[in-house]
């Protein structure tokens, strides 16, 4: 009886140190994240913007396109628990530099914030260059 304790207790300091591990290394990343997109957002907030959203804002504005349900989920694609980062992905994609265009200024006058300023809140570099790619080929 007395080893089947020792085991027991064993198990839970193992499983204990494994979530505190766990933690800290979710915590590191999210300090990483936050860090990043506090220079991003600084970068922004100083006139500069990555080349795939300045070729972007240089396009004619598509004027028949709706922007108002890509934009709502965008913005629904940061979550409290879990982001949806494919969300963004599929909003962004295949559009035309005019439709993102009236994206990213729909997306300012509903939320007072840059469309990427946001992004970069929740989504890994990696995740933020798969942005990029996306709207750098967009035609």
């Amino acid at each position: 009886m007395e080893n089947k304790n020792i085991y027991i207790i064993g198990a839970l300091v193992v499983g204990l140190l494994v979530v505190v591990a766990v933690f800290m290394v979710t915590k590191k990343r999210k300090e990483a994240q936050k860090q990043r997109a506090d220079e991003i957002k600084n970068q922004i907030s100083q006139g500069a913007t990555d080349p795939a959203s300045q070729a972007v804002m240089n396009a004619n504005a598509d004027t028949n396109y709706d922007a108002s349900a890509d934009v709502a989920r965008l913005h629904s694609a940061k979550g409290y628990i879990n982001d949806d980062e494919e969300a963004v992905y599929a909003v962004l994609r295949g559009k035309t530099k005019g439709q993102l265009k009236v994206i990213y200024s729909t997306f300012l006058s509903s939320y007072g914030e840059p469309l990427m300023s946001f992004l970069t809140n929740f989504m890994s570099m990696e995740e933020m260059a798969k942005v990029s790619q996306i709207v750098n080929g967009a035609k």
